[in-house]
């Protein structure tokens, strides 16, 4: 779990330093939802080209997977692979994607 809190860290205080810098890279996005009890949904985005995706974690809660809905509309199921309360912070796994496409982070 350290290892996962240091990227997201490193990605919140460098990579959002210059706004300009972000929104230039502009990373995929995806809605995250939670169908199991209590439903919720939210925005993550992708933070490598793999399928590493970064969410609040209230938006989880205690479940284990997530269903994403791409800019694209197709769907895919997410499992939950670290969290931290205290920041609000988890981290999904995605499938790795099709041959010839990426995650744009």
């Amino acid at each position: 779990m350290c290892k996962w809190m240091l990227v997201i860290a490193l990605l919140l205080c460098v990579g959002c330093a210059d706004e300009r810098r972000f929104d230039a890279v502009r990373p995929e996005t995806a809605v995250v939802r939670v169908q199991a009890a209590p439903r919720s949904a939210g925005r993550g985005f992708f933070v490598s080209s793999d399928g590493t995706l970064v969410t609040s974690r209230h938006v989880i809660g205690d479940a284990r997977r997530a269903t994403l809905t791409l800019g694209d509309g197709s769907l895919l199921e997410a499992a939950v692979v670290a969290e931290d309360k205290e920041s609000d912070v988890a981290v999904l796994q995605a499938p790795k994607p099709e041959q010839g496409r990426e995650f744009r982070v």
